[in-house]
């Protein structure tokens, strides 16, 4: 079994209080449009309501079209839920599979129906981008990226239309733990018009926003450039500390990172009619906002002892505003629901 694999083993072992989420991205840079899945397992905590269930949730995002994004899921009981063999990594949730280097399924609603059958490329290692220290504390949420900057071909079926896909760019990712972080502002690109290699991935993460009274709780965020040129990994504690996302306007992130002459300064934007909206629940109760959109764009300079490169995204970047309260305009799936509020 490969680091990799390993990484994606299941960790819910059945217990109150526990929430775990697989999810990927994947993108089609010639029509502007990409896939978001989750596929999760939730159990409350034993104080708090309801029952554990099984989740699959699913995104289409297209730029081009007046209606940019459909968003559905389904919810089963936690019976239809099977974390595969012991040693290997393959996990099922009612008819949607999940295994290394493959994914397939099919969520339907409101009148809208989204199919995937997707081979990817699985990784040797995971790309574990948060600093040491922090992985060795016992937090109560964990992430690891077993499969990040992969690549994936197969079929995406939108209202019985097939796209197929070769080789298209995305990643996969596994959280699990005890609760979601309370704020959390995330950019992913893999597609530059300026060099196809180029890849960005910053997320800012404050798991509470007070710790202690008036004391707020500190913003994490690692930033991770790859390219040709080489790759700028802004992910040490101090770097982690000091490097910055801030909401600039209601649809826009802006990162600011840097240490010694490596600076990375980035602008992302999406449509506002493209976001999909999700209400989260922690296994203890209290529930969060998730927007996101796939079909955002970016704008990046890089500075390094190599020089200065400007680079340029259209359509091909994944933003998401995560937060107790909601944007504005944003339609969210409440937690008890499969399609969006105007199409039940």
């Amino acid at each position: 079994m490969t680091a990799s694999e390993r990484a994606n083993l299941p960790r819910w072992r059945g217990q109150a209080g526990f929430v775990e989420i697989w999810f990927l991205v994947v993108f089609h840079p010639p029509t502007e449009s990409a896939l978001w899945l989750r596929y999760t397992t939730f159990a409350p905590a034993r104080s708090a309501p309801g029952v554990s269930r099984a989740i699959v949730w699913a995104a289409w995002f297209d730029a081009r079209p007046a209606a940019p994004a459909v968003a559905l899921k389904a919810i089963h009981p936690a019976a239809a839920y099977d974390a595969g063999q012991p040693g290997r990594f393959g996990i099922r949730i009612g008819s949607c599979v999940l295994e290394q280097g493959y994914v397939a399924g099919a969520v339907a609603g409101g009148g809208r129906r989204l199919v995937w059958d997707l081979a990817f490329i699985p990784a040797e290692r995971p790309a574990e981008s948060e600093p040491w220290l922090l992985r060795q504390l016992p937090l109560p949420v964990r992430v690891s990226r077993p499969n990040a900057d992969t690549v994936f071909s197969g079929t995406i079926t939108i209202d019985g239309v097939a796209r197929r896909l070769e080789a298209s760019p995305g990643l996969q990712t596994h959280i699990w733990g005890t609760r979601h972080v309370e704020e959390l502002a995330w950019l992913y690109c893999p597609a530059f018009a300026e060099d196809p290699s180029a890849r960005l991935e910053a997320a800012s993460a404050r798991l509470d926003r007070r710790v202690l009274g008036p004391i707020s709780g500190p913003w994490l965020t690692p930033v991770v450039w790859r390219s040709a040129e080489g790759d700028v990994a802004l992910t040490g504690l101090i770097e982690t500390l000091r490097n910055r996302i801030a909401v600039s306007g209601p649809t826009a992130l802006e990162l600011r990172a840097g240490a010694g002459r490596d600076t990375i300064s980035a602008r992302a934007w999406c449509a506002p009619e493209s976001l999909v909206g999700y209400v989260y629940r922690d296994p203890g109760g209290r529930e969060l906002h998730v927007a996101q959109s796939d079909v955002a764009s970016c704008e990046v300079e890089v500075v390094t002892r190599g020089g200065r490169r400007r680079l340029t995204s259209r359509c091909t970047t994944a933003v998401e505003f995560h937060a107790p309260e909601p944007l504005p305009g944003v339609r969210y799936i409440p937690w008890d629901a499969e399609t969006p509020p105007s199409a039940r």
